[in-house]
């Protein structure tokens, strides 16, 4: 619209002056009058002009403000999604630290009830134990399992044991067990199959002494191909050939 009131002003200035060079050759009046219709029409298009800008200027201003809206609702949008996921990671946090506290707290009530199972029966093993091995004491885990033995000093691992040991400490367990049943009041009967066939002279005697207290107080059946090594045991035998011969 602008470039429009440009070009019509440029014309009639152009006439305009048209009109001034061929005054001398027309009729003054007609001239004037000329004159008078081209000044005329030159204010209505200073006029129209100055109305453009004035609608290019409101629309420029219209158009900033309408700008500046669309960031403030653009940033109001942005701050909205921000505060939104601000909520959604305390919410997590929280679950998290609810979660953590949780784990510690289970994890806390596992090892007491570990321990609360495994020390009456680390309190009947060590006897058994520090009798078998004087000086000893078991080694155990986190999870309450026998690891191995500390004596002098030095722990020694349970796979390090020799294998005689090894099998000596796995029936004093099951004897711990066997007085924790039997203290309760519960009927028990322990039976190992020549479990002590890796044993030394000194140690299968220190086994059996072990053996004979515990069937004091409840049943312990031994099976064995090595009679001799068990007739200092304090037991009585039952012969599975002695058996057949009354069946027949």
């Amino acid at each position: 619209m602008l470039a429009d009131a440009d070009r019509a002003l440029e014309l009639g200035k152009q006439q305009l002056a048209a009109l001034e060079r061929t005054l001398e050759a027309e009729s003054p009046e007609l001239v004037t009058l000329e004159v008078e219709r081209c000044e005329t029409a030159l204010d209505q298009v200073k006029a129209d002009l100055g109305r453009l800008e004035k609608e290019v200027n409101d629309l420029g201003v219209e158009l900033t403000a309408l700008g500046q809206r669309g960031l403030a609702e653009e940033l109001a949008q942005v701050e909205a999604d921000h505060a939104a996921v601000q909520r959604e990671l305390n919410h997590t946090e929280a679950q998290a630290l609810a979660v953590d506290l949780l784990y510690r707290t289970l994890d806390e009530a596992l090892k007491r009830a570990k321990e609360a199972l495994a020390q009456p029966v680390i309190a009947r093993l060590l006897p058994y134990l520090r009798q078998l091995i004087p000086g000893a004491e078991p080694s155990i885990s986190e999870d309450m399992v026998l690891t191995g033995i500390r004596r002098e000093n030095a722990t020694e691992s349970f796979a390090d044991l020799s294998i005689g040991t090894r099998e000596q400490l796995a029936v004093l367990v099951r004897l711990a067990y066997a007085d924790l049943l039997s203290e309760q009041g519960m009927p028990v009967t322990v039976i190992l199959d020549d479990a002590l066939v890796n044993s030394d002279d000194e140690r299968r005697d220190r086994m059996k002494a072990i053996l004979y207290q515990a069937a004091q107080r409840y049943q312990v059946l031994v099976l064995t191909c090595h009679e001799r090594e068990y007739r200092d045991a304090g037991g009585s035998f039952i012969r599975l050939a002695d058996c057949k011969a009354e069946d027949d």
